[in-house]
């Protein structure tokens, strides 16, 4: 790998996680990431080199080695600016108000596996009908999501590009239903223009079949006791706002989990477990009875 590659590879994965520990949505900060990763590969001159070494050929999976790790870092690649804005914005409108739902966790599960499955499926099925070429984009992963996304909450409504328009409120398993009309369209067609449709069609599965999984446990405020005294930590209260006012179980769950994500101790600013039981100030007061 040379040495640009390594460099492009490590601004991603350093954006991505200080936005993860700035407290940004994973959706916004997958977004910068990729953004960032394409902004510097751009201003590198755009070597074709970067797609050979980080793009995931389909004949990488005869021959299992060090040469998987590009079904992860193809997802981060992307041919030209229109590419790239458009898997963005999409994964932006979706993510976002998905992860609301289930959670930064969950949210990056969906991402990271469905993009991997995708690409896995696409390229057997390359590798079976012997073509060749060089998989990048983080479509499949962005499908996995919508998949997800419109099983879980089908009637959620968010703001979509559809085509040529822009609409501020579209249901979101309508959304799905016309993304992926088209790409089982060109599927079922065998038509051959560069844009990897089945990963699309493959990601949206993967997703489908997630989401059962991932889906926030139902849990109301009351069941966990001791939350209130955590709220003095800085910007835990919003989280436990949200959850307090939220009108949908699985809402709530997500919201607690962001909370607990953030909740310290305040008598001696460790995490709290997920009982919110302090272990180093349970293991004082032990040590003051013996």
């Amino acid at each position: 790998m040379s040495v640009l590659s390594l460099l492009l590879l490590l601004l991603a994965a350093a954006v991505l996680l200080g936005g993860l520990r700035a407290r940004m949505y994973a959706a916004q900060a997958l977004v910068l990431a990729n953004f960032a990763l394409f902004g510097a590969w751009w201003l590198a001159g755009a070597p074709v080199a970067t797609w050979l070494e980080l793009g995931f050929r389909p004949s990488y999976l005869a021959q299992p080695g060090a040469e998987w790790a590009t079904l992860v870092t193809a997802m981060f690649l992307h041919a030209g600016p229109l590419h790239l804005l458009m898997n963005m914005l999409v994964l932006l409108l979706l993510g976002a108000p998905f992860e609301e739902r289930i959670g930064t966790r969950r949210l990056l599960i969906v991402f990271f596996a469905g993009g991997l499955l995708a690409s896995l499926v696409s390229g057997l099925l390359a590798l079976w009908q012997g073509e060749g070429g060089i998989h990048i984009g983080a479509s499949g992963a962005v499908f996995a999501v919508m998949g997800a996304f419109a099983l879980l909450y089908p009637r959620d409504e968010i703001p979509m590009l559809l085509g040529p328009l822009f609409l501020p409120r579209v249901p979101v398993l309508l959304a799905a239903l016309v993304f992926m009309g088209g790409e089982t369209a060109y599927v079922a067609a065998g038509i051959s223009d560069g844009v990897g449709h089945t990963a699309h069609v493959a990601g949206f599965i993967a997703g489908v079949f997630m989401a059962p999984l991932l889906r926030p446990q139902p849990h109301t405020v009351a069941a966990m006791p001791g939350l209130e005294h955590l709220t003095a930590l800085e910007g835990a209260d919003e989280e436990l706002r949200h959850a307090m006012e939220a009108d949908e179980p699985e809402l709530r769950a997500a919201w607690l989990e962001r909370f607990r994500e953030r909740a310290r101790c305040v008598e001696c600013g460790t995490a709290v477990s997920a009982a919110e039981d302090c272990a180093v100030c349970r293991s004082i007061i032990a040590q003051g009875l013996t």
